[in-house]
C-alpha cells in the first residue's frame, strides 16, 4: 500500500509492505516505540512541539544503529525488538530523499540524553496535536502513528 502525505514544505510517499525496487540511499529513520498500546513521542525544546523520535543516519552507521542511537538520545529508551513499518520517499524542502520508519516494543524507558534538542519524552495513547502551530512533519507523524496503532490493534 502507498499513502501520499502532504506537508507544509512538500510531500512524501509512505510504502507499507514490500519496499519499491528503486529505493535510494536511506538518509533518516523514524521510530514508533510502543508500550501497552501507547507510542513514545519527544518534545523539541526550541519549537515546543511533540515529534516522533528519529533523525539523520551518520556516516558509517547502519539504519538500525541510527534507530537505537536516535531513540536513546531523544528519549532514553531502548527496544527489545523492532521491525520496518514502512519506507518513506520524501519530496521536501526542494530535496528528494528516503527514510525508514521502524516500530518496536520498548524494553526500558529513560530520560532524553540530548537535552539541548529535546525537553521531555512521553507515551501517548492518542496523537499529540501541536497547537497552535503544527510541526513541519505533523501529517507524516500522524500517518505513522495511526499505522502503528492499527498494527498494534491486530496483535
Amino acid at each position: 500500500m502507498i499513502q501520499k502525505i502532504e506537508e507544509q514544505d512538500g510531500y512524501m510517499l509512505l510504502y507499507f509492505g514490500e519496499p519499491p525496487k528503486n529505493v535510494g540511499q536511506i538518509k533518516f529513520v523514524n521510530c514508533l516505540a510502543y508500550q501497552q498500546n501507547q507510542i513514545l513521542f519527544c518534545k523539541w525544546r526550541d519549537e515546543d512541539i511533540w515529534v516522533l523520535p528519529g533523525g539523520r543516519i551518520e556516516s558509517e552507521e547502519t539504519t538500525e544503529q541510527a534507530l537505537h542511537r536516535e531513540l536513546m538520545e531523544e528519549t532514553g529508551a531502548t527496544l527489545k525488538n523492532f521491525e520496518v513499518l514502512c519506507h518513506l520517499h520524501c519530496f521536501m524542502f526542494n530535496l528528494e530523499y528516503w527514510g525508514i520508519a521502524y516500530m518496536g516494543e520498548i524494553k526500558k524507558l529513560g530520560s532524553p540524553l540530548d537535552i539541548d534538542e529535546v525537553s521531555e519524552a512521553k507515551l501517548f495513547s492518542h496523537f499529540p496535536e501541536n497547537q497552535p502551530k503544527p510541526g513541519p512533519f505533523d501529517n507524516q507523524s500522524k500517518a505513522l502513528y495511526l499505522a502503528a496503532m492499527h498494527k498494534l490493534s491486530r496483535y
